[in-house]
């Protein structure tokens, strides 16, 4: 892959390469922005400050999500709980420009730690308190210690206990885990008296979409008249109304109680949080709930979104780097783990809607095994029907239950009859490998329901689909005359025995809702488990893409088995077959073609899927927007790099970083907090072509550590193999390195060549260990272009009308068979089609002209050289061209200068430190990076004396690359009776990495206004270094860069009007 560095030489007073562009905006502007680190074992986070400013920051807010705030500059803070908090930063600086940047923290859980933790219900009607233990540790919890506060304790996980008279007891709950963490928690637990009658209090509660509003709907029971109401909305206000709306002032949690009396003196509490949505812009309200499939690490997430119109696109991100836009996905994580998930919608109006939450996907017990289930109780009765929902790779073998009213059983789904009461039931499983597991949950019995109708239903899946059948099992002592079903995912309908089919696996909860004509209505709910539809053991399924620019497309097989898939057989649908997990196939037309795939397992299944897809031409012309991208060692900035293809010359790079910043340049550098992001570039040709490629980015903390991967490749002649150069560095020793090749393939060898089996685009991935645990990762995107039908090479000479500004150029190129088109670009943004041209250029200089040939045989070949213009022809004109072979940093000199005499004197200076006289040298650097080479000649006949200087980029280059192919740059030249301007010695920076106190030392070859500021990244000052007129001869100026945050700033020197770009890493 060629990576094109686009520098200038500038003249002046002094002489520097240019490693970013920078734009000023004379605007006033301000930009809070912070990173953050969680120390290990704690919860403490510090925050780092990186906002930036035109003018002198003066106050920083921190918001920490909490409760807590702080006015300092870096400042850590610890937290009481680990979690996902909203912390906000608002800064201002002396010209009253303020800011605020908001962003979502993950406070992971401290490594082996744990916390106590427990809720507790009371019994309706009894003085019985129900604890639920709600402890966390990262191991195993093995003991739990009770201390009821009335004299009485237990060693249970989840007890139930019974006090002897109302009132506030102390209960401590003290765990302890493998690892001997111990915590203990303390809440003051309230027994409310029994009462003297048989009511209950109850309510539900709907909030009107898009408002906060909520309804409040009485559901409360009693053998007599209730008389009286009172609501405790939570936010202090209340209500006697019998069922009431209330609207709150703003979203938020709140705990209301409702509190009823009868006329038989009976009274009841009855309280449950309340979950008042935001109100957002437009009408809609993204929303979802998600529930993890036992013994897996599969999440199934569920779409709870709101919209007064129809929502036409989810948008989910897993906060793993994946992505879905599924209604209702499925996604299954690689490892446990708090992962923040992320919905966006859109409806049909334009609104849009996004809300995250931190999900928690728990780790797979030990084995291969997992009790579980769900209850109901038997409308009109007090008997608890149980459903078993267990699961097993393995058959299960036995079924033991035991009911916590002292009574055991077995069978898979049983029926148990209860005293009105609360009970710890458990279920224990066995199967045929030995495997067990236990699940125990807590069953309320309420009292049998007066009335004389009764909801009840069953279902059944119906076999190869998602499709349930519903039969009604109502009962009434009168003619049922409706029935109304909801069934969980959104959708309602009536009918005796519905059948629905649902768009995904799942649990559901469904409900039926049945009246009869005597006005008896009654409502029955049970949770629908939807099992996955596996057609067989075995289902081919495959994606595809089209490779830009090319008529290859690639292949990915998604097929599934629950076996090991043994074969794939492709049918392209263009007369050629394949195999292979992942195969890429060009086609030799544009068009649709249907594609097929046969798989088959080590069981003997076999399928078929077949899909049509259409092969878009290649556009003549055409410009592709691609990159890769890597993470800086030691640093949160990402380095982008172009690899966007264009015939014709790309004049523009637009960047969106994903983080409300943008920026331009071919290959710049960007600094994020931790987190994933969706980065774009769009680019602009001559012609007017426009692209844009938009990839997910991953941040990761700094990494500890001072070993960086990279690697550099080129591809074989003629060929699709690839050898790959490991270009890593470490200050200790690499141990290892492992590729991925981007096709399924891998390796872990130090430089290896790859054979792919079809040309396209892969993204290639180096991971370096070195011994001292420093370990590093870089990806890129590798284009393996197809093979050349025969071997044709473009060459051409030129020559320069003497007095003008016109040149002559000759095609010398050659090929086997007969070369049918030329495309001349000439450097100065104009092009040609001619065989042999002239050009007439605007003013004299050095111009980087580029031949492009092709042949009837479709083979295509570029050659590039510089061009020297000036229309006193009588003079000598400095030039040169360069062959860099990235394997050994070898780089081969070709002087090209015009009037030069066999008594020509030359001088190399290559950038490190070395020079040479010869004429054509060949000189092998010790290590990559952009070196300045500058040639400069002497013609005694004509006492004429001229110099050009190149940035060269002995780094990532991808082979050998000929004709400055590898460089693009501006030359600074000078003729006789020239002064020059081009100081020697270049601005010097040390130490860089930098230390507390760091230098810049440069020196004026005459007397000049001088500006020094350091800035980050966007370009925003940071430092001022000096501002003042200076006398010619050497200057050193110190800078404290001691309290800086780790990464990549730029020195911008301004010399005059020449403005200077100097890079400086920051790792402390």
């Amino acid at each position: 892959m060629k990576r094109s560095f686009t520098s200038t030489i500038l003249t002046g007073v002094l002489s520097l390469f240019l490693v970013f562009a920078l734009q000023t905006n004379a605007k006033a502007t301000c930009h809070a922005l912070f990173g953050y680190t969680q120390a290990q074992g704690s919860l403490l986070v510090t925050f780092h400050d990186s906002s930036s400013s035109s003018f002198e920051i003066t106050t920083w807010h921190w918001d920490f999500g909490d409760g807590h705030s702080s006015n300092d500059h870096n400042v850590t803070h610890t937290y009481a709980a680990p979690g996902t908090y909203q912390v906000c930063l608002t800064i201002h600086d002396n010209h009253d420009c303020n800011d605020t940047y908001c962003h979502s923290v993950i406070v992971a859980p401290v490594p082996n730690s744990c916390s106590a933790f427990f809720e507790y219900t009371q019994t309706p009607n009894t003085l019985t308190i129900h604890f639920a233990d709600g402890s966390q540790s990262n191991h195993d919890i093995i003991s739990w210690a009770w201390t009821f506060g009335d004299g009485e304790t237990s060693d249970n996980h989840a007890p139930i206990h019974t006090y002897s008279a109302p009132g506030t007891y102390e209960v401590c709950l003290t765990i302890h885990d493998n690892t001997g963490c111990t915590s203990t928690y303390c809440h003051a637990v309230i027994v409310a008296p029994v009462n003297a009658g048989d009511c209950m209090a109850n309510f539900g509660y709907v909030q009107t979409p898009n408002t906060l509003n909520v309804t409040f709907i009485d559901s409360s029971t009693s053998s007599h008249t209730i008389t009286t109401w009172h609501w405790d909305f939570g936010d202090g206000h209340s209500s006697n109304d019998h069922n009431i709306s209330h609207t709150y002032s703003a979203p938020g949690t709140y705990q209301v109680c409702l509190t009823i009396h009868d006329n038989g003196d009976c009274n009841d509490t009855y309280c449950q949080s309340v979950v008042v949505l935001p109100v957002l812009p437009g009408d809609c309200v993204a929303f979802f709930t998600w529930e993890q499939t036992p013994g897996t690490l599969s999440v199934h997430f569920i779409d709870g979104s709101e919209s007064n119109h129809d929502i036409i696109s989810w948008l989910w991100t897993f906060g793993d780097g994946h992505s879905s836009d599924n209604h209702a996905p499925i996604h299954i994580y690689d490892a446990p783990g708090t992962y923040e998930v992320c919905l966006t919608i859109h409806d049909n109006t334009g609104c849009t809607s996004t809300y995250c939450h931190a999900v928690v996907v728990a780790a797979i017990p030990p084995g291969d095994c997992v009790a579980l289930f769900t209850w109901y109780q038997i409308q009109g009765t007090q008997t608890i029907h149980f459903v078993d929902s267990s699961y097993s790779s393995h058959d299960i073998t036995s079924y033991s239950w035991n009911f916590g009213d002292g009574h055991e059983g077995d069978g898979q789904n049983p029926n148990h009859y209860f005293p009105v009461g609360t009970y710890e039931v458990c279920l224990t499983i066995h199967d045929n490998t030995g495997c067990t597991d236990t699940y125990c949950t807590t069953v309320t019995v309420l009292p049998e329901a007066p009335g004389d109708c009764n909801a009840l239903f069953s279902y059944e899946q119906i076999s190869g689909t998602q499709n349930i059948h519903f039969t009604n099992l109502s009962t009434s002592a009168h003619d049922i005359i409706s029935n109304i079903w909801s069934f969980g995912d959104g959708h309602n309908g009536d009918g005796q025995n519905p059948t629905h089919e649902y768009q995904n696996p799942g649990t559901y909860e469904v409900c039926l809702i049945i009246h009869d004509n005597s006005g008896c209505t009654d409502t029955f709910c049970l949770p629908v488990i939807v099992q996955p539809v596996v057609p067989g053991e075995c289902n081919a399924s495959f994606v595809w893409e089209q490779s830009p620019g090319t008529q290859t497309i690639n292949f990915e097989s998604t097929s599934t088995s629950s076996h090991d898939i043994t074969s794939y057989n492709w049918s392209f649908g263009d007369g050629h077959n394949g195999d292979g997990h992942n195969p890429h196939h060009t086609y030799e037309n544009p068009g649709t073609y249907e594609v097929c795939l046969i798989i088959h397992d080590n069981s003997g299944c076999t399928d078929t899927f077949c899909l049509e897809i259409t092969v878009q031409p290649v556009v003549p012309g055409e410009c592709n927007a691609l990159f890769g991208w890597y993470q800086i060692s030691g640093t949160q900035t990402i380095h982008f790099v172009d690899s966007s293809f264009s015939a014709h010359d790309i004049i523009s790079y637009s960047w969106n970083f994903g983080d409300g910043h943008n920026g331009d340049g071919q290959n710049p550098s960007h600094y994020y907090p931790v987190g994933t992001y969706e980065v774009c570039l769009t680019i602009v040709d001559n012609t007017g072509c426009s692209d844009t490629y938009c990839t997910t980015i991953t941040v990761e903390p700094e990494a500890q550590g001072d070993c960086m991967a990279l690697f550099s490749y080129f591809q074989g002649e003629n060929s699709l193999t690839i050898h790959f150069i490991d270009s890593s560095s470490s200050s200790h020793d690499i141990t290892s390195w492992h590729w991925e090749f981007g096709d399924g393939h891998s390796s872990n060898d130090h430089n290896i060549t790859h054979t792919y089996e079809n040309p396209g685009t892969y993204e290639v991935c180096l991971t370096i260990h070195d011994n001292h645990e420093c370990s590093d990762t870089y990806c890129t995107v590798v284009v393996v272009n197809p093979v050349q039908q025969g071997e044709c090479h473009a060459l051409f000479s030129f020559q320069n009308e003497p007095g003008s500004l016109l040149v002559h150029f000759t095609d010398a190129s050659t090929s086997p068979d007969t070369i049918v088109s030329w495309l001349w670009h000439f450097g100065d943004g104009t092009n040609s089609d001619d065989h042999n041209p002239t050009h007439t250029y605007a003013s004299p200089g050095t111009y980087h002209v580029c031949l492009v040939i092709h042949d009837n045989h479709g083979c295509f070949d570029e050659y590039c050289q510089y061009v020297t213009v000036n229309v006193n022809n009588a003079d000598c004109h400095a030039a040169f061209s360069t062959m860099v072979d990235t394997a050994g940093f070898t780089v081969t000199f070709t002087n090209t200068s015009t009037g030069t005499t066999p008594n020509t004197t030359y001088l190399w200076q290559f950038g490190d430190g070395t020079t040479s006289t010869e004429e054509n040298p060949v000189h092998t650097y010790s290590h990559h990076d952009n070196y300045t080479v500058c040639l400069i000649i002497t013609v005694p006949e004509i006492d004429c004396v001229s110099d050009v200087c190149h940035i060269i980029h002995v780094f990532q280059l991808g082979g050998i690359h000929e004709g400055g192919a590898s460089a693009d740059a501006h030359n600074v030249e000078r003729t006789k009776g020239e002064k020059s301007t081009r100081s020697e010695q270049f601005i010097s920076i040390y130490p860089n990495p930098a230390s507390a106190i760091t230098y810049i030392e440069y020196e004026l070859t005459e007397d000049a206004d001088v500006n020094i500021e350091l800035c980050d990244l966007f370009g925003y000052r940071v430092r001022e270094v000096t501002s003042e007129k200076e006398l010619k001869g050497t200057h050193t100026h110190s800078v404290d860069a001691g309290n800086l945050n780790p990464g990549i700033y730029i020195f911008k020197v301004r010399i005059n009007q020449e403005i200077l770009i100097r890079k400086i890493t920051v790792t402390q």
